[in-house]
């Protein structure tokens, strides 16, 4: 068990996106490469209360593939009623994408921010490719998540340490 006041991480698991999800590095469909879910549940030891957050990197090439996802982390990881963070690197803009409205049947709602997450390595907040990261939550075991501004991180000089921004969102659960 990791400890970092105030928080517990009680779990850890890993999911692969496949029919194998069991397996590492099985892959879903036409992917190319294998994409995964690491899924920790967290204690608060003061109150008692349970959450878990849920970090995916999705395909980048296939619509199908996201989805299939997306149902695959909905219908096993989260079957039971914890309040959930389901965040990363979805590789798909909401604005082209039925992806959000699939997470959206299964209980979450996304938290909207301004500016492009993928960056290409360059330093702009503008790329075509759009918000390709996203933050959503989904409230559980009667506690509501409520989010302060998204914002991204962004630098706009010096060394891009990854193509894309990272997002922040203050979070609180009650």
């Amino acid at each position: 068990m990791f400890v970092h006041r105030p928080f517990v991480i009680d779990a850890v698991r890993y999911r692969w996106f496949s029919a194998t999800p069991e397996v590492p590095g099985s892959l879903l469909g036409k992917a190319k490469m294998p994409r995964m879910a690491t899924i920790v549940t967290v204690l608060h030891p003061p109150t008692g209360t349970r959450f878990r957050v849920v970090n995916v990197h999705l395909d980048h090439r296939f619509e199908a593939n996201r989805r299939a996802s997306a149902v695959q982390i909905v219908r096993d990881e989260l079957d039971d009623d914890l309040p959930t963070v389901l965040l990363g690197d979805f590789n798909a803009d909401p604005e082209r994408s039925v992806l959000y409205q699939d997470l959206e049947d299964g209980g979450f709602r996304r938290l909207a921010y301004d500016g492009t997450s993928f960056n290409g390595w360059r330093h702009t907040l503008d790329h075509r490719d759009g918000q390709l990261d996203q933050i959503l939550l989904r409230d559980g075991g009667g506690l509501r998540w409520e989010a302060g501004y998204t914002r991204l991180v962004w630098s706009p000089m010096g060394r891009v340490p990854s193509d894309h921004w990272p997002l922040l969102a203050p979070l609180t659960l009650g």
